[in-house]
């Protein structure tokens, strides 16, 4: 995320780094998931999912290298603090185990999900609640 420049007076309130190959609560996916992530990162491939929220904004990076270090890919996805409609998470279970969470957040024009790898109710409940003190913490912020 080096691509990534802040503005002057904008400061880093909340980081996420969500799993790019969530594949849900079904112990079968997850496994093809995983084989698909070694794959691929054998081969040099590394994909990469990043939600950062600032005093000013809400963006949204990501970014796929091949061969180790080039730039295949890249987006960036600016939102207002403002547009934020709702923030939570969800938990799903594979008969009862296999706990799949992921964090998600409502905006004006779209829905974002997170996927989480080896998330606990804790974690995603702490990190709703920062995300929520960032946005609340915007000059903009009105959610």
């Amino acid at each position: 995320m080096k691509e990534l420049t802040l503005n002057p007076g904008e400061n880093v309130m909340f980081k996420l780094e969500g799993d790019v190959y969530g594949a849900g609560a079904n112990p079968i996916t997850q496994a093809i998931a995983k084989i698909q992530r070694q794959i691929l990162k054998i081969l040099g491939t590394t994909l990469k999912a990043t939600l950062v929220v600032t005093n000013q904004r809400v963006i949204i990076y990501q970014e796929k290298k091949i061969c180790y270090v080039i730039p295949a890919d890249r987006q960036l996805e600016v939102l207002m603090p403002s547009s934020i409609r709702a923030v939570g998470y969800s938990r799903a279970t594979q008969c009862g185990f296999f706990p799949y969470f992921a964090f998600f957040y409502d905006s004006i024009t779209e829905r974002r999900l997170f996927p989480i790898e080896g998330g606990t109710d804790d974690q995603l409940n702490n990190y709703v609640q920062q995300f929520y003190n960032a946005i609340n913490a915007s000059p903009q912020a009105s959610l």
